[in-house]
């Protein structure tokens, strides 16, 4: 979502604090690839590597060689650049995916304190408030949000004005991830095993829930079409007691086809299919009444549809 208005931001987490560099202080191997990075890394990977790396509020810096760097986008989104001092840039989009991962099934399956969203820019966490606690409600978020991760926490309004608490969610050390879940589950997820078994329980929910579902649709279509049956069954009689004769073929131009067709919350109509001759195909308009008309009476009526040359048409010839 694009907030505005955004106030009172709080940086979280390892950030550098000195100033950027103006050169590259490393040309030695980094120990990884592009395409290593391409593939997701964790940040005690980039921590562990041999070459000075630096983190800032936006990226990872490298500083060292990258072999393999072309530039192109990761996952959809734009994760390695080439800084202007010959440094490599890694975004936060690329590093920690898996927890992510986590963070994100833990919402799917947990009463959070926040919602999770993912886009090209990275990852966040908010929550919406209103009414007359909401200023109140939304410091008390705020404060609570535990020091643990590398992102930032502020206020913003959505376009609509509401007021939100937004955090960014860069990367987080292993150590501090299953903490950091215990809080935003409100203490509902505390480990690995209880977010596996809280998945497999709303699977086996979801599926009983679809079963359920499938059961009454299959009671309620037994049920409309029973019903539809019964109020066709007249309808049918009037063609037949017209002399109308059914048709089973290849549509042709000129063919008038008439069906009875059930309105199913209200009316019975009878449905009239006009094939007109269209290059080397077939245009069709279709005209609703509530009584059989002569076939002069459709004469002239506009072609909206289109048919192709194989199309079968079934039905009875209009008088």
């Amino acid at each position: 979502m694009k907030w505005k208005d955004i106030s009172g931001k709080t940086d979280f987490g390892q950030q550098d604090t000195k100033a950027r560099r103006v050169l590259n202080t490393s040309k030695k191997p980094a120990g990884i690839c592009a395409e290593d990075i391409e593939r997701g890394v964790s940040l005690e990977i980039m921590k562990a590597l041999p070459v000075p790396v630096y983190f800032y509020g936006t990226q990872i810096t490298i500083h060292g060689d990258v072999p393999g760097v072309v530039l192109e986008r990761v996952g959809g989104y734009k994760a390695i650049i080439r800084n202007a001092n010959g440094s490599i840039g890694v975004r936060y989009t690329a590093i920690d995916a898996e927890k992510k991962r986590i963070v994100a099934r833990t919402c799917r399956v947990s009463k959070c304190k926040m919602s999770y969203t993912q886009s090209s820019t990275g990852s966040e966490l908010h929550k919406g408030f209103h009414g007359e606690k909401a200023q109140a409600d939304a410091l008390a978020l705020k404060a609570s949000i535990p020091d643990v991760f590398i992102g930032s926490a502020y206020f913003a309004r959505d376009p609509y004005g509401r007021l939100y608490v937004v955090s960014t969610f860069a990367a987080i050390p292993e150590e501090n991830l299953w903490a950091f879940i215990a809080w935003l589950s409100d203490g509902t997820v505390q480990d690995a095993a209880t977010l596996d078994a809280l998945e497999t329980e709303a699977k086996r929910k979801s599926d009983a829930d679809y079963e359920a579902r499938m059961r009454e649709y299959a009671i309620e279509r037994a049920q409309r079409e029973e019903k539809e049956a019964a109020m066709l069954a007249p309808l049918r009689k009037a063609i037949i007691a017209a002399s109308l004769a059914h048709y089973a073929g290849v549509s042709y131009s000129g063919l008038v086809l008439v069906a009875p067709f059930v309105n199913y919350h209200s009316e019975r109509l009878f449905r009239y299919k006009i094939y007109k001759k269209h290059g080397r195909g077939m245009k069709i308009s279709t005209v609703c009444t509530k009584a059989l008309v002569p076939r002069s009476a459709l004469d002239g009526v506009k072609t909206k549809g289109y048919i192709g040359t194989a199309g079968t048409v079934k039905g009875w010839i209009a008088a």
